[in-house]
C-alpha cells in the first residue's frame, strides 16, 4: 500500500491509501499517465491524453493547464513511495494553490 495526494477537478485534494499497482493507478487517472515534475522527491501523475479526451481543467502551473484527476506521489530514486505525514498537508496546500 502507498499513501498519495488525489486532485480531482472541482475538489478539494485529499489523501488516500492505494494498492502500488499500475492498474489502480490508470483506473484513478482514467488512463495512461504521464508524469509531471511537482516538488523535491515528489511527482504529480495525470492522464496523459487528457487534453485529446477534453477533461475538466484542474491546475493551473506556470505554463500550463493540467486536467483531469491528478495525483502526487512520493519519489524515491525511480521508484513510487508514500507521501509522509510531514509532506501531504503541504501537497494539499500547493494543490490548492494551483487549483482552478
Amino acid at each position: 500500500m502507498i499513501t498519495i495526494v488525489i486532485k480531482e477537478p472541482g475538489k478539494a485534494p485529499y489523501s488516500k491509501e492505494i494498492e502500488d499497482d499500475l492498474e489502480v493507478y490508470h483506473q484513478i487517472l482514467g488512463g495512461y499517465f504521464e508524469a509531471v515534475g511537482f516538488d523535491k522527491n515528489q511527482i504529480l501523475l495525470c492522464d496523459e491524453e487528457g487534453k485529446l479526451k477534453d477533461l475538466e481543467p484542474n491546475l493551473l502551473v506556470p505554463g500550463d493547464v493540467i486536467v483531469g484527476t491528478v495525483i502526487v506521489v512520493g519519489t524515491e530514486g525511480e521508484e513510487f513511495r508514500s507521501l509522509t505525514p510531514e509532506e501531504i498537508p503541504i501537497v494539499i496546500k500547493q494543490l490548492n494553490y494551483y487549483s482552478l
